[in-house]
């Protein structure tokens, strides 16, 4: 659900399987059949790896990455790495700012696929 809100900047990268939960409950036992929402923001250039979980209100960092598998439950800073569950900073990008603010952008190019026979199975 995307009752919160979700916004995804620029040149974001996200991998399969990824949830972005903007709708959740509270923990009070008394009050928990109602719902809150908040948004998620992924700032310019951040990737999600593989099945990250993010929960509502968290924000990604620009150039961030969040390592496959893991559970965004905080904000994530700009330029940083983190891994697990909950997920942790693990490391800093150094990041060079003309680098950043001009990409290069590979040009496009064809390639041959040969279908695979059926005793072929590698990858």
């Amino acid at each position: 659900m995307d009752r919160g809100g979700i916004t995804l900047e620029d040149d974001v990268l996200i991998g399969p399987k990824v949830n972005l939960i903007t709708i959740s409950h509270p923990l009070d036992p008394s009050t928990r059949r109602a719902t809150y929402c908040a948004p998620i923001v992924i700032k310019k250039g951040a990737w999600l790896g593989a099945a990250v979980s993010m929960m509502p209100g968290v924000t990604i960092g620009q150039n961030a990455v969040v390592a496959a598998n893991a559970v965004a439950t905080r904000d994530v800073p700009d330029n940083a790495v983190v891994a697990g569950v909950p997920a942790r900073v693990v490391k800093h990008l150094h990041v060079d700012r003309s680098e950043a603010a001009t990409p290069s952008i590979s040009p496009t190019r064809s390639v041959a696929v040969e279908p695979m026979s059926r005793g072929d199975r590698s990858c």
